[in-house]
């Protein structure tokens, strides 16, 4: 019995087992610690990159509102219809992808960023930006809302001043014969021979001169025909008038609809409907054989851009409470009996010609709208007509027979000529102006408010915060 008590007080190995058991915790202890760390460590790398997705998304919202409000303040002087075009129309329409960011720990971040109309109000449009902020796959997404109003900034018409009761006012040169005339008759210039006027009756008409001209060396003509004439307060600024009908406006830039941008359409009957929701690009429109073509505006201010508009023998007709646009890139020709708008009234149709080729009109063609003419020349004859303020930065402007009724012809380069017993009511201006042939002239005064176009340069410079208002960046979950 003592010799097993003596065995079990000895204790030999015990500070082996103890250090064993000590390494034993050590390491447990370590172990957790290892997992703890590592555990940290994930978890500091997925804050880190979902804290710095969030940054980058925030970084493409204030990006895209900056780039907008610029837009918004480089065209606040552009008709309504251009100015929301120009931002509806801008590149974060259909989503783009912002990488221009730091790399973060070799990854490479990114946002995308698109922008939605979401509505809108009488000059007031409402848009949010949304943007997802991506790093090393890890996602955010922000999103800021923004309101666009647009303002007329313009001191009233777009339009040089032209002096009340002008029926004709001609720069350089005026040759009257055989004619009518009724209202003021302009002649800017202060040559000799400036205006020739014969057989003409002027009972109802008075000749102005330039100041300080000698009118009996400027105007030419018969005692037997002697007109009434005065002196203008003040020589017209030609100038003016031509850097109006230069600043033709820059044609926008719209997508073509889904499927197939040409509308080519022969023959046969019933007429062809269009409902247009939004502005839309075509390469070509062409119309024979009587075919009638309709664009449904709905309620809104509708703008189409097209390479040719082909009027060969057809009808293009405007239905709805709202107004259409059209902006034609290159030619623009006119068959027999053709019409722009012929059912509705003038005030729903405006075309812009940027073409080269002459417009002709020949054959009881009709446009009842106005049209602005970058450069083209104009010729209306055989009943054909206008009904609608004529905008023409081109050379020529002729009229042969027939009774016209655009309110207004402001070609301020042109020569403009009617001839053929020609019949207008309202007011012509043109570098130089020839009437014969028992054409018939007389003033009707026009209400510039309803000026159809506007001009670069009219208006003030306000500030862009004026005119867009924006929300605090929010995130969405």
């Amino acid at each position: 019995m003592s010799s097993l008590f003596a065995k079990f007080k000895k204790e030999d190995g015990s500070g082996l087992i103890l250090a064993l058991m000590t390494l034993m915790v050590l390491s447990i202890l370590g172990a957790a610690l290892g997992a703890v760390t590592i555990g940290g460590y994930r978890l500091s790398s997925v804050n880190r990159d979902s804290t710095s997705a969030y940054y980058i998304a925030e970084a493409g919202v204030n990006q895209a509102y900056n780039d907008i409000e610029q837009m918004v303040f480089e065209n606040q002087n552009e008709s309504r219809s251009l100015f929301f075009t120009k931002i509806d129309n801008s590149l974060y329409k259909n989503g783009v992808i912002l990488d221009s960011f730091q790399n973060q720990f070799n990854s490479n971040p990114y946002s995308e960023v698109s922008m939605e109309l979401i509505s809108e109000e009488g000059d007031s449009k409402t848009y949010v930006i949304r943007s997802v902020g991506n790093v090393d796959g890890r996602e955010r997404t922000v999103e800021k809302t923004f309101e666009v109003t647009w303002t007329d900034n313009s001191s009233g018409p777009a339009l040089p001043y032209i002096p009340s009761g002008a029926s004709l006012i001609a720069n350089s040169n005026m040759y009257i014969s055989g004619n009518i005339l009724a209202g003021n008759v302009i002649i800017n210039n202060t040559q000799n021979n400036s205006a020739t006027l014969t057989y003409t009756d002027v009972n109802n008409a008075t000749f102005l001169h330039s100041p300080g001209a000698d009118p009996s060396k400027v105007i030419k003509f018969e005692d037997w025909n002697r007109p009434n004439i005065r002196e203008m307060d003040a020589p017209i600024p030609w100038e003016s008038y031509t850097n109006a009908v230069s600043a033709f406006p820059e044609i926008p830039v719209f997508s073509p609809p889904r499927g197939n941008s040409n509308i080519r359409l022969n023959g046969g009957v019933p007429p062809t409907v269009i409902k247009l929701e939004e502005n839309v690009a075509y390469d070509v429109i062409e119309l024979n054989s009587e075919r009638v073509l309709v664009f449904d505006v709905g309620n809104k201010d509708i703008s189409i851009s097209v390479n040719e508009l082909l009027m060969n023998n057809g009808h293009i007709e405007i239905i709805g409470e709202g107004s259409l646009t059209l902006y034609v890139k290159d030619r623009m020709p006119f068959g027999s009996s053709s019409s722009l708008n012929r059912n509705s009234s003038q005030s729903k149709l405006t075309v812009f010609y940027a073409g080269r080729s002459p417009l002709n009109f020949s054959g009881s063609q009709r446009i009842n709208g106005s049209i602005n003419i970058r450069q083209a020349d104009i010729n209306v004859q055989a009943g054909a007509g206008i009904n609608g303020v004529i905008f023409s930065g081109g050379n020529k402007v002729f009229f042969d027979g027939g009774t016209f009724s655009s309110p207004l012809i402001f070609a301020p380069k042109a020569n403009i000529e009617l001839v053929a017993g020609a019949s207008f009511e309202g007011i012509i201006v043109g570098e130089r102006i020839r009437m014969d042939g028992g054409a018939i002239v007389r003033y009707k005064e026009y209400d510039f408010s309803n000026f159809p176009f506007t001009t670069s340069g009219s208006g003030n410079s306000g500030s862009s915060k004026e005119l867009i208002t924006s929300g605090p960046v929010s995130e969405q979950r």
